[in-house]
């Protein structure tokens, strides 16, 4: 998300960063990337159209800050069923471990929006891995959780 990279002023990076991150697990495959402006109803509608298909994790890159035009974290939030608090913290705890001190000031943090999982990460391109490697172990579990049926524990052994 970037109101500037969204309208041409600069070439986004985040995206970019994020395929390069997933294109380096041997567990997935990326879908494509959106560039789109700070705006509610974009994201919105922008995730609403890939977990309509087989998306089962989308990453939003940018717009967790405390700027004003830092909404996507309370944009997804309203369309979420639950957040993950602790990926919020995994991604500020590594961030810190790296010594970015601003990271206390990021928002970013996890959500179950339908059956996926939504996070939302920093759009600064040096954060994408620090924050990624800090929760991409817990997306496969979680991805098995959400699209269990309902009738299923996944828990259970078997």
């Amino acid at each position: 998300m970037s109101d500037r990279a969204s309208s041409g002023t600069y070439v986004d990076a985040s995206g970019p960063a994020v395929a390069a991150f997933v294109g380096a697990q041997n567990d997935s495959e990326m879908g494509p990337i959106a560039v789109i402006a700070d705006s509610t109803s974009a994201l919105q509608s922008t995730i609403r159209l890939h977990i309509s298909g087989p998306t089962n994790v989308v990453v939003v890159a940018g717009g967790t800050g405390i700027g004003r035009r830092d909404i996507s974290v309370q944009a997804v939030r309203s369309m979420a069923r639950a957040e993950l608090y602790g990926i919020g913290e995994a991604m500020r705890s590594a961030s810190l471990a790296d010594g970015v001190g601003t990271a206390l000031l990021s928002q970013g943090t996890g959500f179950v929006v339908d059956d996926a999982l939504v996070v939302c990460i920093p759009g600064n391109p040096k954060a994408v891995p620090v924050c990624l490697s800090a929760v991409w172990p817990t997306f496969g579990h979680a991805v098995e959780l959400l699209r269990a049926p309902s009738s299923a524990d996944p828990h259970s052994a078997p």
